[in-house]
């Protein structure tokens, strides 16, 4: 409160002493920037340099789509100017006009950006995809402030890479953020992925012969399609297969590390103490499921499966 006195006292005594004054510029000026501040359409005159940086730095509003103009009434800069240093002598046009220059960014730049990401992060190989851009604007080109311009994909953005896919672009000009545009495509994706070859039970492991490979469009299967033979290792099925159904891996679960009934170890951790004891489970258990078990003192305990087939309790 005593700093904002101070800097409103200042002001006044500078102005009745120097006869300190801001002067609107009466031509039209030619900006290339988003934000327009008190520093881009007027002179300083009677003010020290900290005084003078500060005015500039007021914010007026925000500027015009490139290629148009901003009006910038007197009366807007008299009540910007007054909510921080008071009443200050203001001279020049009742408005200023100023020109945002434009610069142009060629949608084919925006494609590239876009679809160089997309070989970049996608899961596939380039042979097996199809990358088709969707012409869902007809402009040819973006308007953006005159400046450096920078294109980049959005950092946070996840996609599957398949079907329609929407890029957003982020545009930055002399290195700060403009805005976003969009690119959509359409990616047709094949790879060879595998299905039945017989009628297959529930809680069955697949050996080769019970899977054929199958080359197919998978654009629109579901993301959890199994791709690679190798992921069916150790895996058993959920429930039983139809002949010639493509497997996904909902499909499967993996195989127990133990059995419903089988004898466990647990290890029971207490602060500092740790026990080990044994148990029967009263349930299968695979890596990280919760699983109770019976000790041989009828009571019952819970504890999470790890990689060695053990029951770890932590109290």
């Amino acid at each position: 409160m005593k700093q904002s006195f101070f800097l409103f006292f200042s002001i006044l005594i500078i102005s009745f002493v120097y006869s300190a004054e801001i002067i609107l510029k009466d031509k039209e000026i030619v900006l290339s920037k988003d934000k327009i501040y008190l520093g881009d359409i007027a002179d300083f005159v009677g003010f020290n340099e900290k005084t003078i940086e500060e005015l500039s730095n007021i914010y007026l509003k925000k500027a015009s789509l490139p290629g148009y103009k901003t009006i910038i009434p007197k009366e807007l800069v008299s009540n910007k100017v007054f909510k921080y240093y008071g009443k200050v002598k203001i001279n020049g046009p009742e408005k200023v006009i100023i020109n945002i220059k434009k610069n142009e960014i060629n949608r084919t730049d925006l494609i590239k950006t876009a679809e160089t990401y997309i070989k970049e992060k996608m899961p596939w190989q380039e042979d097996e995809v199809n990358i088709e851009v969707k012409n869902i604007n007809d402009k040819n080109s973006v308007d953006v402030p005159d400046g450096v311009v920078l294109l980049k994909v959005k950092e946070d953005f996840t996609t599957n890479f398949k079907g329609n896919v929407v890029i957003p672009v982020e545009i930055y000009i002399d290195n700060k953020f403009y805005k976003i545009e969009t690119v959509s495509f359409f990616i047709k994706v094949t790879k060879v992925c595998f299905k039945s070859t017989r009628n297959i039970r529930s809680k069955e492991k697949l050996s080769d012969s019970d899977i054929e490979s199958v080359k197919k469009d998978i654009t629109y299967l579901p993301d959890d399609i199994i791709l690679l033979r190798e992921e069916l290792d150790n895996l058993i099925t959920k429930k039983a297969i139809l002949k010639g159904t493509l497997l996904l891996r909902s499909m499967f679960e993996s195989i127990p590390l133990f059995r419903k009934g089988a004898r466990v170890y647990l290890i029971v951790k207490i602060k500092n103490i740790q026990v080990e004891t044994e148990g029967i489970a009263l349930g299968d258990g695979r890596i990280n499921d919760l699983v109770r078990v019976r000790l041989d003192n009828k009571k019952i305990l819970e504890g999470k499966v790890n990689k060695e087939g053990k029951v770890f309790i932590k109290k």
